[in-house]
């Protein structure tokens, strides 16, 4: 009889543990799903203000009131919360983010360009050189948009400094549209922004308004939320009946 009665709780609990371990193991594997989600939501947006903060300075260069300020600094607020930035870079941040109560704008934008851009392009090489063995679509990509930003920054630093933009941007609009060519012929998916054509036949007087039709961070456009920037996600749990 004791037998009969042990056999019978030792079925008992056999059953009870086919139903209950994969509903309890459906629930790990949903909460860590639910956390890989949460994680690669905190990377992107990170991301995407690495992406943003030197376009974003380039933008604030061309104003000067509050009225007139792009709308760049929300994709940037990010970036706060990132434990890799560097004090000088997280502090010049800071005063960006509030450059509208900031006694002097350009002394804020200085720094900006000085600390925190630097870091910014840091942040996006290291993420690059993940894709680098081989080199795929991704890396293509981001190594487009520095060409770009290259050709930018120099058309920017010759108007502010009344210089000649067409001669300053002559040779890195060159290396750029070179390496389109040499993105294309590896295979990686990339386009010519239509802007660039323009710039390159653009005389000299018109170099500038033509550097301004250019869609700053177009290299980058969609990146910034590629998932395949940070790799692939781990499938989402098929069967799960707890959230």
């Amino acid at each position: 009889m004791r037998r009969a009665v042990l056999g019978g709780v030792g079925l008992a609990l056999g059953v009870l543990a086919i139903l209950v371990v994969p509903r309890c193991w459906n629930h790990y594997e949903w909460r860590h799903y639910k956390s890989a989600l949460h994680d690669r939501a905190v990377e992107l947006d990170r991301w995407r203000g690495w992406l943003e903060t030197a376009s974003c300075a380039r933008r604030y260069d061309r104003v000067r009131t509050d009225a007139d300020a792009p709308g760049c600094l929300g994709a940037l607020a990010p970036l706060e919360s990132d434990p890799g930035l560097p004090p000088a870079a997280r502090a010049a941040l800071h005063d960006w983010l509030a450059i509208g109560r900031a006694p002097d704008r350009q002394r804020v934008l200085d720094r900006v360009r000085k600390d925190l851009v630097p870091a910014a392009r840091a942040a996006i090489r290291r993420t690059q050189a993940d894709h680098a063995t081989p080199r795929d679509y991704v890396w293509w990509r981001v190594d487009l948009g520095f060409a770009l930003e290259d050709v930018l920054d120099r058309g920017y630093d010759a108007q502010r400094r009344g210089g000649d933009v067409a001669a300053a941007i002559a040779a890195p609009l060159a290396a750029l549209r070179s390496e389109i060519d040499t993105a294309n012929a590896a295979g990686a998916p990339v386009r010519e922004l239509p802007a660039i054509p323009a710039l390159a036949r653009a005389r000299p007087a018109e170099a500038w308004t033509a550097l301004l039709a250019i869609d700053d961070n177009g290299e980058w456009d969609e990146l910034e939320r590629d998932n395949a920037v940070f790799g692939e996600m781990p499938s989402e749990p098929s069967g799960c009946d707890v959230e």
